[in-house]
């Protein structure tokens, strides 16, 4: 998979066919039209975006291992401005359709522990809706948003873009799609519950 040519400006997504308008009585089926809108992959750098977000962030809490935690809005928002916030080291992406959040992206960049000049960055969040999760559309949300986080690591001059899976969702499908990506498998995530 070459990741470098995924983000073709023009390309567009077909949504589902939309009957809204059609007198079945009638039987015109001149008003069904493809609804077409364009997949659109860009950066959230506005704590504007927090409540348009806050549903398929929201999913991700909810499908993930700490859901029985609950939601805490306060800390949703906390983290949110943090993120926003801090441009020069993270990178916050989101794929929308329209104006539909449908995936998104967190990755953030530092110096490695112990060497120097040693840049590393790590993706934090990273998940699609689980209704677009199985189809076309959510594969390439998942790809483009995958390619622009390379392309900005890269800009960051990182060593490495490592991500660590943890959501314990899919695992299967996760694997084959990293390392179709061409990512290598270096250590595991290993959880001891205290709790």
């Amino acid at each position: 998979m070459n990741l470098s040519n995924i983000d073709e400006p023009n390309e567009q997504e077909q949504a589902p066919i939309s009957t809204s308008g059609v007198s079945p009585s009638s039987g015109s089926f001149s008003d069904l039209r493809p609804n077409r809108q364009k997949l659109q992959i860009r950066r959230v750098v506005s704590k504007h975006d927090r409540k348009r977000l806050r549903g398929l962030v929201r999913q991700v809490h909810e499908e993930g291992r700490f859901e029985s935690s609950g939601w805490s809005e306060e800390r949703y928002k906390k983290q949110f401005e943090r993120l926003v916030g801090n441009q020069d080291s993270t990178l916050f992406l989101v794929a929308e359709l329209g104006e539909c959040p449908i995936a998104l992206m967190v990755c953030q960049i530092g110096d490695y522990l112990l060497g120097r000049d040693v840049r590393l960055a790590t993706v934090v969040a990273f998940n699609v809706a689980k209704q677009q999760r199985n189809g076309l559309l959510g594969g390439r949300a998942a790809t483009r948003l995958l390619a622009e986080t390379l392309h900005w690591a890269r800009s960051k001059q990182a060593w490495e873009l490592a991500i660590h899976v943890t959501s314990g969702l899919e695992l299967a499908r996760t694997d084959r799609f990293l390392k179709r990506a061409k990512f290598e498998v270096v250590g595991g995530n290993y959880v001891y519950r205290l709790q």
